[in-house]
């Protein structure tokens, strides 16, 4: 009986997901105004930023934005260093790929490769990055308080199929 709510319930949620992805997808071009693979390769430094960050302690979204524009990203990642080929081996990504998109977000002023902390957050990341974030969060949210009891039903379904 829960593979038939399963199926009955997958189209309407299924639109939603891949709305909200076509949606991303558009974000990124317009409001970075730079091709997905770079895209995710800066969610890979976030990531590590946000991971590292959080280990040490909690970080409101305010607090995110104010430690990446006093360096504090900097100070908290010199002990683990985030390299080309990393990112490259998490992403699955060529390399020289990888190499050739970090260089360009280096020349924007968006990532800077330091010799201590390797790839991180340059100045121009904040004003880059945070009208894309608060627009991304919001679709994130509009998507998840949208859902009705079947939608929300087809994921708690979905979780359940093993």
């Amino acid at each position: 009986m829960k593979n038939k709510n399963v199926d009955r319930e997958f189209g309407n949620a299924a639109y939603y997901v891949v709305m909200v992805l076509v949606e991303h997808f558009r974000i990124v071009k317009e409001e970075l105004n730079i091709d997905y693979e770079s895209f995710i390769i800066l969610q890979v430094i976030n990531s590590h930023g946000l991971y590292n960050k959080t280990k040490e302690s909690d970080m409101a979204w305010s607090d995110t934005w104010k430690n990446i524009e006093s360096n504090e990203a900097k100070k908290t990642l010199e002990k683990k260093r985030l390299s080309i080929l990393t990112i490259s081996k998490i992403l699955q990504l060529p390399q020289e790929t990888t190499r050739r998109k970090v260089q360009k977000l280096i020349e924007m002023k968006i990532l800077i490769k330091d010799s201590s902390s390797g790839i991180i957050y340059d100045e121009n990341f904040v004003n880059f990055h945070k009208d894309y974030s608060t627009k991304f969060a919001k679709i994130v949210a509009n998507f998840v308080f949208n859902l009705n009891d079947s939608d929300k039903n087809f994921f708690r379904n979905l979780l359940k199929l093993s």
